[in-house]
């Protein structure tokens, strides 16, 4: 195998199933090593083409794990690419001993919100704060863990949200990369109880599998709303809103650092947990598990938090103070430091 050096394989998923975040997020971590620290990334994965097309614009080599053993794929690539350091955004059940091979070999190891005994693992453990990962323990843990908002990677640190001039409230609806619930139609049906008091504007995401078919649906329910597809980032588009509806992920948190108030849906246990935990800074509200909330419920919600401008002052200075985009400069600094121990 030929190889060019890199001082940092990234190895993570992104696609249809999964969505970009992961991906996202380790692409401005990866930045923020290269730009701050002259450091080279590889990232190592299953990429769905949006996935593998984000990776490429970013000016970044990618390898493909697909039909391969990830622990001795993984250890063949970290020997072939002379890596000294591995950060790891997973949600597969790669066993905690292939970590703990590496890092024996002199690899360092980086888990990014990974409650799993990889943790364990890791020289650099980095955790949101949520209840259970301030009631974790950490038996035999020789790492650190950073474990707190402050070390949260963002996929574009968006600007401080603008306010809208015409008094109606703009409300940006996101559901994912993928939207593997189909939330984003749902989102569109019931809102439209809401009587023009909101100004919605949809998001149809780059790995979604019918994209083409949501566009349509939402074009027909929704005459003249502006439908963004598969926007590079939503950056801009945080900016315009006044408050937001998402499921709950790397958006949320973009949101809180833009200062937009929003409604979480959480697609899983784990989303939920999450969001709780980012709810609970104020920047937002859990609104919770989508498959168990009634369309009149999300509705309520959106139309009393459309009606209340002074909460929605509140959460906005709530999430930039949670969430200050400053987590991948932080994070990346840590990986930098580790690598000049290496």
């Amino acid at each position: 195998m030929r190889t060019s050096p890199a001082d940092v394989l990234f190895r993570c998923d992104g696609g249809t199933a999964l969505g970009l975040g992961h991906v996202k997020r380790c692409i401005a971590l990866a930045a923020a090593l290269r730009a701050n620290h002259e450091c080279k990334a590889h990232f190592v994965g299953e990429f769905d083409p949006p996935a593998a097309t984000a990776i490429a614009a970013a000016g970044f080599p990618q390898s493909s794990l697909r039909q391969e053993d990830e622990a001795v794929a993984l250890a063949k690539l970290a020997k072939a690419f002379s890596a000294r350091a591995v950060v790891f955004d997973i949600r597969t059940d790669l066993d905690p001993k292939a970590l703990r091979m590496m890092r024996g070999e002199g690899v360092g190891i980086v888990t990014l919100d990974d409650g799993s005994p990889r943790r364990l693992a890791a020289d650099l453990a980095i955790l949101p704060p949520t209840r259970e990962a301030l009631a974790m323990t950490w038996p035999d843990f020789k790492g650190e863990a950073l474990i707190g908002w402050a070390w949260t990677v963002l996929a574009t640190p968006p600007p401080a949200a603008s306010a809208a001039q015409d008094g109606t409230a703009r409300l940006l609806v996101s559901m994912g990369g993928s939207d593997p619930k189909d939330l984003t139609r749902r989102a569109a049906r019931l809102l439209l109880r809401l009587d023009r008091r909101a100004k919605p504007f949809f998001v149809v995401g780059a790995a979604c599998h019918v994209a083409e078919a949501v566009r349509a649906d939402l074009a027909a329910l929704w005459p003249g709303a502006e439908i963004v597809f598969k926007p590079p980032s939503l950056a801009p588009l945080i900016a315009r809103a006044d408050l937001a509806l998402v499921a709950y992920g790397v958006t949320a948190q973009e949101l809180a650092a833009a200062g937009v108030p929003a409604l979480y849906l959480a697609i899983s246990e784990d989303h939920q947990r999450s969001a709780e935990s980012l709810a609970a800074t104020g920047a937002g509200a859990m609104l919770g598990r989508a498959d168990q909330l009634s369309d009149q419920e999300i509705c309520d919600a959106v139309a009393s938090l459309i009606a209340d401008p002074a909460k929605r002052r509140q959460m906005s200075v709530a999430g930039r103070k949670a969430i200050d985009g400053g987590g991948a400069q932080r994070v990346a600094a840590r990986i930098a430091s580790l690598l000049d121990q290496r």
